[in-house]
């Protein structure tokens, strides 16, 4: 463990990973618990827990983690709970819920929230037990998903896509391949139960002004969190979300954070009862969170869709192809489709949840996102009228071009059906009134067909030039 950490030392928290994704399509929710369900993940009696038609949370398996990584070799065994959110549009996140209980300065939980997702360790659960990393785990946890949403349930159970995935390296290339966005982020929440400090801080309060640099390091994963000024420190802490003032709440882009006080009656009970308090107002800072980062994958994966499928129409536009309007409003059909999904999405309406969410989307760069996706709809509706109208003028240039070959027609049947006429008015002539008679009438009948077929002639020059 490091000494360093200007004199505050952190006995009990709770470290959470957020892990959002993209599934490849949309879902039923049904199938995919069901399908869960049948798997090693999800405990016998495991809790759904459903907010709305298209939104639910599924409690996974709870985890035993032996730390062999010999950065982290003083955090021994650790208990970690696993979440897992669905959205039906094809939009989910991993929680990963683990709780620490060592003697930690400000410098160990930086390097711990930011290195031990990927420190090597022997996890124990109801499958048994493995020498795996994290991330490992919960990347085997998310491939198989993608895989069925991707590819269908051809390999039928989940143990079966797993092994599939682990013998053919192929198989998760052709995943990333079809998904609509392959980003993917860790967001982490720190939750401060109980600190002790050697110069006396009591309360969160005390905590935030005697430490601003230290709870600034914690919240951006900085190791060299000393160098920071005093102004810089205040600006990366931002508002204090808490409601209460014996807690306070942060939040920046790459991690949030709780802290607790010190400050407790003595009586055994009151601590328990002030403990509990604060784990409540832990979970819902970290519900909050769950909401924002399956909000932000959402805006992320229609931005992709967006984007991508807007390039493939320039691009064939630009090589000369056809692109049909019809395509375009498609595209946009579907973006307005994820802009909706994501305005419905709502997992609590009431306070502290919504002031919350409601700065979250500010500070976590949502609003931008949504404008992206306004800014796009408006580009695919002009697109689709550069389209529209390009294909109308292709196809009055092609009329045009079908009038001058029709012209030309009419004329050469014109000429056709002209001559042979006036030979068979001459040769029924003849012999009545004699061959001159016979071309003076022949040629009156006859010469206002030459003139119209010299018209057509006349007409179809002036088309085609």
């Amino acid at each position: 463990m490091e000494s360093g950490g200007g004199g505050i030392r952190f006995e009990d928290l709770d470290l959470i990973y957020m892990i959002p994704f993209d599934l490849g399509g949309p879902v039923k929710i049904e199938d995919i618990v069901e399908w869960l369900f049948s798997s090693k993940l999800v405990k016998k009696g495991g809790r759904l827990r459903r907010y709305e038609d298209r939104l639910a949370m599924l409690k996974l398996i709870d985890l035993n983690m032996t730390i062999t990584d010999p950065r982290f070799s003083y955090l021994r065994e650790l208990g970690c709970n696993l979440y897992l959110i669905l959205h039906a549009a094809g939009i989910a996140v991993v929680t990963v819920w683990i709780h620490l209980s060592a003697d930690l300065s400000t410098d160990d939980v930086i390097k711990i929230e930011e290195n031990l997702y990927n420190a090597s360790c022997i996890i124990k659960g109801p499958f048994g037990e493995i020498e795996e990393r994290l991330d490992n785990f919960i990347d085997g946890i998310i491939r198989p998903l993608q895989f069925v949403v991707v590819f269908g349930r051809e390999y039928g159970s989940f143990d079966k896509v797993a092994d599939a995935l682990t013998k053919d390296h192929i198989i998760a290339s052709k995943i990333e391949e079809k998904l609509r966005s392959s980003d993917s982020h860790i967001y982490r929440v720190v939750c401060i139960i109980n600190h002790r400090c050697q110069d006396g801080c009591m309360t969160a309060e005390d905590v935030v002004k005697g430490h601003l640099k230290e709870m600034a390091g914690i919240l951006t994963l900085y190791g060299n969190w000393r160098h920071y000024r005093m102004d810089t420190a205040k600006e990366i802490l931002g508002e204090n979300l808490s409601r209460d003032a014996s807690y306070a709440i942060f939040m920046t882009t790459d991690a949030s954070l709780f802290i607790g006080s010190t400050v407790f009656d003595e009586r055994p009970e009151s601590i328990r009862d002030a403990k509990i308090e604060y784990l409540k107002a832990g979970a819902t800072l970290v519900a909050a969170m769950e909401f924002l980062q399956l909000s932000r994958m959402f805006l992320e994966v229609y931005i992709s869709v967006y984007q991508r499928k807007s390039e493939e129409f320039w691009r064939r536009w630009e090589r000369g192809e056809s692109v049909r309007p019809s395509e375009v409003m498609e595209m946009r059909k579907e973006l307005m489709y994820g802009l909706e999904e994501y305005n419905n999405i709502s997992f609590y309406a009431e306070h502290p949840y919504i002031g919350i969410i409601e700065y979250g989307k500010e500070r976590l760069g949502l609003s931008n996102k949504v404008n992206v996706l306004i800014s796009g709809l408006q580009e695919l509706s002009d697109m689709a009228r550069t389209f529209y109208e390009e294909e109308a003028l292709r196809n009055q240039e092609n009329l045009s071009k079908m009038q001058v070959e029709f012209s030309k027609i009419q004329v050469v049947l014109a000429f056709f059906f002209g001559i042979f006429g006036a030979f068979q008015a001459m040769e029924y002539l003849e012999p009545k009134l004699g061959p001159l008679y016979a071309a003076i009438l022949t040629s009156a009948i006859f010469l206002p067909c030459l003139i119209y077929i010299f018209y057509l002639f006349i007409k179809g020059r002036k088309s085609s030039s």
